[in-house]
């Protein structure tokens, strides 16, 4: 699937490794995206285009990165993991019967 000019300006200027990870905002005012659009645009390079984007939630630099490493990685689907846990026991609760 052929990326869209959206999506590879968005892409490109997300920087490769964890050490200086690009921040929405900024991703949006290069862009001109409202966040909710490069949320959207982010999640699509994963999803469809296999780009290994993480992402830094908490902390003084938060922002989006290119994985280079294992490290990079880690960092990367350890919140993902966290977000999934507390979803699935939401889930539980919701379908608990009390």
């Amino acid at each position: 699937m052929e990326m869209s000019e959206k999506e590879n300006a968005v892409l490109t200027i997300i920087p490769t490794g964890s050490e200086k990870p690009i921040k929405g905002a900024t991703i949006c005012a290069k862009t001109g995206l409202s966040k909710r659009v490069m949320q959207e645009t982010i999640a699509n390079l994963i999803t469809k285009h296999h780009a290994k984007i993480g992402a830094i939630r908490k902390g003084k630099e938060t922002g989006y990165y290119i994985v280079q490493n294992k490290a990079d990685l880690e960092m990367a689907l350890r919140p993902l993991r966290a977000q999934v846990k507390r979803m699935e026991e939401r889930i539980n609760i919701l379908e608990s019967e009390k």
